[in-house]
């Protein structure tokens, strides 16, 4: 795969170079790295926020609450984790910040309940039923706030940035079905 990658650079700008477009592409180049760093760092800002609140969270004992109210939900999509395992806890928040459409600030969450679930795995080389199950639900939980994306439609000057409020509930509550039924169904065929 990095071949495929150096080689679509190197065509690139060899190309870019016989069209005469050198100075654009060096342009180019500067431009992209430079927004590449202001991402980072936004990035890093934003992670750094949400790892502070969760901090906050867990030491007062908000992350037991949100766990414990979500505890119907959660308990049936992951039978294999014990009552009061402490994935449970980093679980809910990252659900809830997806479903809010905070999806930087649900990485530090994730990162911190499959670090919980990796504790507790018997076979630390291999992925747990668990570990799975909640990779699979992070990729397509439904959301019903798609902030960023209103948040970008809004500063590119669209008439009505939340217009995609329902296309989105739709287009991610989709497959999140699929993923918990087939979850549903693997589970059952190993248990055969």
């Amino acid at each position: 795969m990095d071949l495929i990658w150096l080689a679509l650079i190197v065509v690139s700008v060899v190309f870019g170079w016989a069209n005469g477009a050198g100075k654009e592409l060096t342009a180019a180049v500067f431009a992209g790295a430079a927004g590449a760093v202001d991402s980072a760092i936004q990035l890093l800002g934003i992670v750094t926020v949400w790892m502070g609140i969760s901090r906050v969270a867990e030491k007062s004992g908000l992350l037991q609450i949100i766990a414990r109210a979500m505890a119907p939900v959660l308990r049936p999509l992951f039978p294999d984790l014990p009552k009061g395992h402490p994935a449970f806890a980093p679980i809910a928040m990252n659900f809830t910040a997806n479903i809010l459409g905070l999806g930087n600030a649900a990485t530090p969450f994730g990162l911190i309940a499959m670090k919980e679930l990796q504790a507790s795995n018997p076979h630390p080389a291999e992925a747990t039923r668990p570990m799975i199950t909640f990779l699979a639900l992070n990729s397509v939980i439904v959301t019903l706030v798609p902030s960023g994306t209103i948040a970008f439609r809004a500063a590119t000057g669209a008439a009505n940035p939340s217009d995609v409020v329902l296309p989105a509930i739709l287009a991610t509550a989709i497959p999140m079905v699929c993923v918990i039924f087939f979850d549903l169904l693997l589970r059952r065929f190993q248990r055969l």
